[in-house]
């Protein structure tokens, strides 16, 4: 059984060093970024990462839904370090040219982007690997069937709730957007709202339009997604209407990695859990 908790504890370490590129660390470790409003997946931050010099290549976008939304990203650790967006504007197509009015952004690795949903993924790996190194102290070599059983219920706990956070996500719902600072530059209309988060293992990027009304809507609009076009929602007394949306998406090596050490170290606890049961009776 130590031998899984050493096993289990140099992939935990493994991989929160990919997450901790460029001197990033988590909650545990001292703090990285500082997040955004509660359930936004992605937020500035004001504090420029140091450490490592190597930087990861640039990554292109890719059309998820919609069109008019190009780039590269470049995705370090828990941070968007680089980006550039090319974003057409609704409305603004010029009577002598079939081209939309384009507006161009960026990030730069002096105000990286977090991408909360892998600081998040971070401080849960942090636990995981503190918890098998208090468990180690405590029961020494040879820990009790209970001990061990306990321990690995734990990691299965953690490594499922993280790898859930690194394949299930949706765009942040408009409403905790709105008004925030973001560190593009320069800064997009205040009709444009951007949101940053991870899915599948790839960085997505997703630019959803909303216009204010005039005042409460009327219509039943219930059952709309939460960028769905025609969808409203009230900020701050406010109402506003989802005009239009777009959505494009970059594979990033390290998140696929990480990835993939989550799903074997789940399934190496799982057959350790398996055996505890047949030969421990827990």
């Amino acid at each position: 059984m130590p031998s899984v908790f050493m096993q289990l504890g140099l992939l935990l370490k493994e991989n929160i060093e990919l997450l901790r590129q460029r001197g990033v660390r988590g909650k545990q470790g001292g703090g990285g970024g500082p997040a955004g409003p509660p359930g936004q997946k992605s937020s500035p931050s004001r504090r420029e990462p140091v450490g490592r010099r190597d930087s990861a290549p640039r990554t292109v976008l890719s059309r998820v839904s919609g069109s008019g939304l190009a780039g590269t990203v470049q995705v370090e650790g828990v941070y968007v370090m680089g980006a550039e967006l090319r974003v057409d504007l609704p409305g603004k197509s010029s009577r002598s040219s079939r081209n939309q009015q384009q507006f161009v952004t960026s990030v730069s690795a002096g105000s990286p982007w977090l991408v909360t949903q892998l600081q998040d993924v971070l401080n849960i790996l942090d636990l995981g690997f503190l918890e098998l190194q208090d468990a180690s102290q405590i029961a020494g070599a040879t820990p009790t069937r209970h001990q061990a059983a306990h321990v690995i219920d734990r990691i299965i706990e953690l490594l499922i709730k993280a790898l859930r956070i690194l394949q299930n996500a949706d765009p942040t719902p408009p409403e905790q957007t709105v008004g925030v600072v973001t560190v593009l530059n320069p800064a997009p209309p205040h009709q444009m709202l951007v949101d940053m988060f991870v899915a599948n293992a790839s960085l997505r990027v997703c630019v959803t339009f909303v216009s204010a009304l005039p005042g409460k809507p009327t219509g039943n609009v219930a059952g709309k997604g939460p960028t769905e076009v025609g969808r409203v929602f009230q900020k701050n007394g406010k109402w506003f209407e989802v005009t239009g949306r777009c959505e494009s998406s970059a594979k990033v090596g390290s998140l696929a990695v990480v990835a993939e050490h989550l799903a074997s170290m789940l399934e190496l606890a799982q057959r350790t859990q398996d055996k505890l049961a047949v030969f421990g009776g827990v």
